[in-house]
């Protein structure tokens, strides 16, 4: 699940690069150089989705498909810090606008 939810990121990361690249070279500008390059768009991305859906599952077979997929926890050295840091600043601000209105 989490790398077909992974995979719709990547998927929209290339479409809107792509749009975007096309876009400045006026690929977009008549209706038939709308049509060529939404050709060319839907053509590049298949092969892309197709490539890198390939790869993930050659890296799962190299792992033989043993076990979860283990992710690191994230470690935040100064968490407690950090959060009375933000709660003074905020009951200042909220003492400041209360004070002020």
């Amino acid at each position: 699940m989490v790398l077909c939810y992974r995979m719709l990121f990547v998927f929209s990361a290339a479409v809107q690069d792509t749009w975007i690249a096309q876009t400045a070279r006026l690929g977009y500008a008549t209706p038939r150089l709308a049509l060529r390059s939404l050709g060319g768009l839907t053509a590049n991305l298949t092969l892309q989705v197709w490539q890198r859906a390939n790869d993930l599952h050659v890296a799962a077979q190299a792992r033989n498909n043993e076990g979860p997929l283990r992710f690191l926890a994230p470690v935040f050295a100064h968490a407690g810090r950090d959060l009375a840091i933000a709660m003074t600043a905020g009951s200042t601000l909220l003492a400041l606008a209360v004070a002020m209105s």
